[in-house]
Parts: structure tokens; C-alpha cells; sequence
């Protein structure tokens, strides 16, 4: 392990050989030059004795010189080498080790396998980001000292801080009998900041969550940490603390899968068709003809089986795959708009659900164009459905874009409306044709009294603003009854249908 007194060590042999070497070089000329004199001739004798005066003197003046430089070059290197020390090993805002510093001596600790229980605990202010945005890093950096100095508090034999990066501590605890001992010491790390941090610009309360990880002597060091931190992200609404386990480690096993089959679909053109759409049709309640299809994906592999949507379309955003991922899943939908348009259904309409980060990309009208070009179907056979949270930021800007779609015939749904943010004033200057009514209101319609039903109101509210109105998630008649009489436009749901491959859709459509 790298420390301080290994690097005093190595400063002392690299600058006492030269020194030696230097001192006995003179000794030995010297002792030459002497024994060379006294065999000269009587007549030169005092000559030499005078020359030998000043060999000394100058001999005894460049030893000094000599000597003077090298503990010079000395103290001038150790002064460097401690600061390059300190800036490798230590945090500089906060002077605490660092992780490099804690992954060598947690190693070392290891290493010696001495008795006693070791963990980590891993601590974060969950809302560092928002103060940086609202007070910025002046202020940030102020908090980050008054962090470190609480958590430094915590310092004896038996528990050693670090600044893991940025809003993250770490505590290496050596010495405790049971799991209580850390709970009680994440308790105890929370009660420290219950008071906020002050100055004459802000008053601040810390949010703090703690990841913990139980260290055994066959551990390696960078899983301890990753462990730590897989912990750490753990941590529920309702609790301060989590311990690292198995389900958390098969969880992020799970997700690295999933990221890795979705990489091997994109850069393989989905050569192996585990992506896949099903399509699940959208009926006129008056007429129970079919009017459309929503688009939804699917993915289907060999280490998992199928695996849902929600998990897999989750995984691609959290990755910054959900771009070309949703690129793809677009033209998968319009070739089978092209496909019904080959077998004579070109009124029907084909939905499909669009990320968030996608339609917030510059190159996204661009993309939906070139897609519907390259695949040569009618624009206005295409739905593009967006949710309500995608409105809660940049709404002047994403309202713009779907202008645009619009104006080239593409139709644009609002899905699960009435869960989210948006109220009927928005929807009058949204840029949208349907609105879809979330199935939570149209499971009520079975379950409550008619009267006390506002899903007629929402109903008949959206058909003021001129906009269709699709009922999603539609199971008994009951509620197709209630649907009809109250003149929604569109039903989906597994009374009507359900989701189904290409094949299957088309012989249902027929």
C-alpha cells in the first residue's frame, strides 16, 4: 500500500547512494594526491604542502556545496512528492482519503484477514443535483465541506471517512457484531444533518440514504464497491438505509442482460427478430369495425423468454438506447401499415408509442419522415401516441414538433390521459387529434354507480375541443355499455381484442 512513509523511504535511497559515492571519491583522491606529494623531491616539498592546502580547502568547500544541493533537491522533492500524494490519495475540497486512497486500504484490510466483522457504508445526498441548479457550485462546494466535516466526526479506530465523488461519503466500518450495529450507525449519519445547512444566501435540509455491504475476506475490492453502490440505489422512499443482497446483485445481472441483448438487436439490424411487434386492435364502438392498431413491442430472448415492455423500454432509457431502439420499432409499424395498404385496408391507422427522448432529439421530425418515406406509406395512416409527463418539461417546444407531424397528416394521441399533469386548458392548445382515456377510469365503470362517473364528463369535454376519444383497457360489456351510451368514439381492450402478431392481426382484420 502506498503511504507516506514507503514514499520517505524510496526519497532516502534514491539520494544517499550519490551522496556516498561522492564523499568517498574525495577520500580516495585525496588520500592519492597526499601519498603522490610525499614522494616528490625534497626541493618540491613545500610546494606540495602548499598545493595541498588548497586541494583541501577547495575539496572541504565543494563537500559543502555538494552536500548543500542534494538536501536541497532533498526537501524540494519530498515537498513535491507529498503534494502529488495528497492530490492522488486525498479529496482536495474536503482533505478526506479519496476512493483511490480507500480501495488500497480496504485491500490492505482485507489482506490481513485480521478477526472482527467489516462493511461499507456508502452515503448520498439524493438532492445535490437540484442545489447545484438552484443555488449553484459556490454554494454546492460550501455544502460539501459542512458534509464532510459531520461525517468526519464520525473518525476513531474502528470507522474511517472518505468522499466517494461528487455528493457521495463513504464509511469503512471495522469491528461491529450484527446488522443492528450498522443500522444504528446509518440512523445515527441521518440524525447528524436532521438540522439544515445555513448561510445568508440559502437554508438547505439534507436528504440523505445510506447503501451498506458487508465485507468478507474473499471479497474483491472493486465489487465491494460496486456493491456498495448497487445498494445505495436501492434504497426505497420509505426507508434511509438498504444492505447489498443476492435478489439486488441478480437484479443488476438481469439488467446487464437486457442491455446487452437490446445492444446485439441494434447493431445487428435484429438479425435474430427477438424484437418483434403485436398489434392490438382499436374498434368503433358503434360499428365494431376495426379502425386501427396500437403498435406494442415486444422482446423475447433466450436467457429470459419474454420479457415485458415496461422492463426492456425502461432498460434502453436508462442505457441511451431507447433512440435507435424506437427508430426501429417505427418501421417495424410502418411496414405493416405498408402491408395493410397491400391488402386493401388503407383506412386503417397504426399507433405507435414514442419515448420521451426521442421526441425531445432535434433530428426526431426529421427521422419519422425519412421512415415513412423509405417505407412509402401514407402519413396518414400513422399515430404517434405521447404521455402526459412528457409535457411537464419543454411544452412550447414539444407542441411545436407535433405541429409539424400534423401538418404532414400524421395523427398524435395523448395516452393514459387523466393520470398525469394535463387539464382541459392545456389540451385546447395541444397539438393532438385523440385522446385516450387510462384504463383506471374505465375499471371504475364495473365497480361504482354510474352517476358518480366523471369518465362521461372527460368523454364529452374532449369531443367540445374536437378531439376522438379512445377508451383503453375495456374488459366487460358493462363497461362498453356505459362507453357507448356516453358516445366515446373508440374502444381497445381484451373485450374486443387482444394483442396480437402481424399474421394473427391481419386474419383478424379480415
Amino acid at each position: 500500500m502506498i503511504n507516506e512513509t514507503n514514499t520517505r523511504k524510496i526519497e532516502i535511497k534514491t539520494y544517499i547512494i550519490p551522496i556516498l559515492i561522492i564523499t568517498i571519491t574525495f577520500l580516495v583522491v585525496g588520500t592519492l594526491i597526499i601519498n603522490d606529494f610525499y614522494r616528490m623531491k625534497k626541493e618540491y616539498y613545500q610546494f606540495a604542502e602548499q598545493l595541498l592546502n588548497y586541494v583541501t580547502v577547495f575539496g572541504i568547500i565543494a563537500l559543502v556545496v555538494v552536500y548543500i544541493s542534494l538536501i536541497y533537491i532533498i526537501i524540494m522533492n519530498y515537498k513535491k512528492n507529498k503534494h502529488l500524494f495528497a492530490i492522488a490519495f486525498f479529496d482536495i475540497l474536503t482533505g478526506l482519503p479519496n476512493l483511490q486512497f480507500m480501495k488500497q486500504y480496504v485491500a490492505k484490510e482485507i489482506a490481513n484477514n485480521k478477526q472482527g466483522k467489516k462493511a461499507l457504508l456508502l452515503i448520498n445526498c439524493s438532492d445535490f443535483k437540484a442545489m447545484n441548479m438552484v443555488y449553484g457550485f459556490d454554494l454546492s462546494d460550501e455544502v460539501i465541506k459542512g458534509l464532510s466535516k459531520k461525517i468526519n466526526e464520525l473518525k476513531d479506530d474502528n470507522h474511517k471517512p472518505f468522499r466517494f465523488s461528487g455528493d457521495r461519503f463513504g464509511l469503512y466500518v471495522k469491528n461491529y457484531y450484527t446488522k443492528e450495529n450498522l443500522i444504528s450507525l446509518a440512523e445515527k449519519i441521518y440524525s447528524l444533518f436532521s438540522e439544515p445547512f445555513k448561510n445568508k444566501d440559502a437554508e438547505q435540509y439534507y436528504d440523505l440514504r445510506v447503501g451498506i455491504v458487508e465485507v468478507n475476506a474473499t471479497d474483491n475490492v472493486d465489487r465491494i464497491f460496486m456493491d456498495a453502490l448497487v445498494a445505495l440505489n436501492n434504497v426505497t422512499n420509505d426507508s434511509i438505509y438498504a444492505f447489498f443482497n443476492e435478489e439486488m446483485e441478480q437484479r443488476i445481472n438481469r439488467q446487464d442482460m437486457i442491455e446487452r441483448e437490446i445492444r446485439n438487436i441494434i447493431n445487428d439490424n435484429n438479425a435474430s427478430n427477438k424484437l418483434y411487434l403485436e398489434y392490438q386492435p382499436l374498434a368503433d364502438i358503434k360499428t365494431n369495425k376495426i379502425v386501427g392498431f396500437e403498435a406494442l413491442a415486444r422482446l423475447k430472448t433466450d436467457s429470459f423468454g419474454n420479457i415485458s415492455p415496461v422492463e426492456f423500454i425502461s432498460i434502453a432509457e436508462k442505457k441511451q438506447l431507447i433512440v435507435p431502439l424506437g427508430n426501429m420499432i417505427l418501421r417495424m409499424a410502418c411496414n405493416y401499415v405498408k402491408t395493410l395498404r397491400q391488402f386493401g385496408y388503407k383506412d386503417v391507422r397504426v399507433a405507435v408509442n414514442v419515448s420521451g427522448i426521442q421526441l425531445l432529439r432535434n433530428d426526431f421530425i426529421d427521422t419519422v419522415l425519412k421512415i415513412t418515406r423509405e417505407t412509402g406509406i401514407d402519413e396518414s395512416n400513422l399515430e404517434i401516441e405521447i404521455t402526459e409527463s412528457i409535457l411537464l418539461d419543454n411544452y412550447e417546444m414539444i407542441n411545436r414538433k407535433l405541429k409539424r407531424l400534423r401538418e404532414h397528416n400524421i395523427k398524435i394521441a395523448l395516452d393514459d390521459f387523466g393520470t398525469g399533469y394535463s387539464s382541459f386548458a392545456r389540451l385546447r392548445d395541444l397539438n393532438i387529434d385523440v385522446v385516450k382515456i387510462d384504463r383506471y377510469f374505465i375499471s371504475r365503470l364495473s365497480l361504482e354507480d354510474s352517476k358518480n362517473i366523471m369518465t362521461g364528463a372527460i368523454i364529452s369535454m374532449a369531443h367540445m375541443l374536437g378531439l376522438q376519444v379512445v377508451a383503453e383497457g375495456v374488459e366487460e360489456e358493462v363497461q362498453r355499455e356505459y362507453l357507448l351510451n356516453n358516445n366515446c368514439d373508440i374502444i381497445q381492450g381484451y373485450l374486443f381484442g387482444k394483442p396480437l402478431p402481424q399474421d394473427e392481426a391481419l386474419k383478424y382484420l379480415n
